[in-house]
């Protein structure tokens, strides 16, 4: 089964302002989650949602100049962004990307595609509880639970994140979560600081192939070494 990667996007990150387009060996932090995605064996195409702000415009010239999908909508209520995407492709499920994750693994992705392709879920996940580093995290939707749900999404934190309703009403759902041993949940290979930037800036240009074939424990291994720097 493939399904569509939807990558939600903006630039007006309080922590660190237009963190999607800074550059890591000269490419932007949102490329490396995009080759990524196209790395997985399970995802048919991608979709970026982004806002119909201004201050968003750059993610959209950045998506026309790769032939990159991309869909507009509220800079607030992410869950709306979902929708439109979910109803425009008619599609039945969706993979929920965050775009500050230059280290995102196409193995685990694949992998939660295929337990959920293989069991009748609403969610898999591989957050709940956390156990893999942060910046690794994966959620595959069902779309006709999630369109049914958004309808219940009345408080602004489930309007901003899109699968919270899920994680906060779980007798409503069947979740599955994927689980990495041994769990290493305060491990952030994610862009969210200056200091996030700095290291993982230092971890991609000290690999020697495309960080999306390391695997998760090799991207450990060197998040541990250059962490000590």
């Amino acid at each position: 089964m493939q399904t569509l990667a939807i990558i939600q996007a903006r630039m007006n990150s309080r922590r660190l302002p237009n963190k999607v387009l800074k550059r890591i060996s000269g490419n932007p932090v949102i490329s490396y989650v995009v080759k990524a995605l196209q790395f997985c064996d399970n995802i048919s195409d991608v979709v970026v949602a982004t806002s119909k702000e201004e201050a968003d415009q750059p993610i959209v010239n950045y998506c026309q100049e790769h032939n990159i999908r991309f869909l507009r909508g509220s800079l607030t209520d992410v869950a709306q962004r979902y929708r439109k995407v979910a109803l425009q492709y008619g599609i039945s499920s969706f993979v929920r990307i965050c775009a500050d994750s230059p280290l995102h693994d196409p193995a685990t992705i694949d992998k939660a595609i295929k337990t959920f392709s293989s069991n009748n879920y609403d969610l898999v996940t591989n957050t709940f509880p956390r156990t893999f580093p942060v910046g690794v995290s994966v959620e595959v939707v069902n779309a006709e639970s999630f369109l049914s749900s958004t309808k219940l999404f009345v408080s602004k934190n489930h309007r901003e994140h899109v699968t919270r309703y899920f994680y906060d009403h779980p007798e409503k759902y069947k979740i599955f979560n994927l689980v990495f041993e041994p769990a290493t949940p305060s491990i952030s290979l994610a862009v969210d600081s200056k200091e996030d930037f700095s290291l993982v800036t230092k971890i991609i240009e000290s690999m020697d192939r495309p960080p999306w074939e390391y695997s998760i424990r090799e991207k450990i291994k060197l998040y541990r070494e250059h962490s000590k720097i």
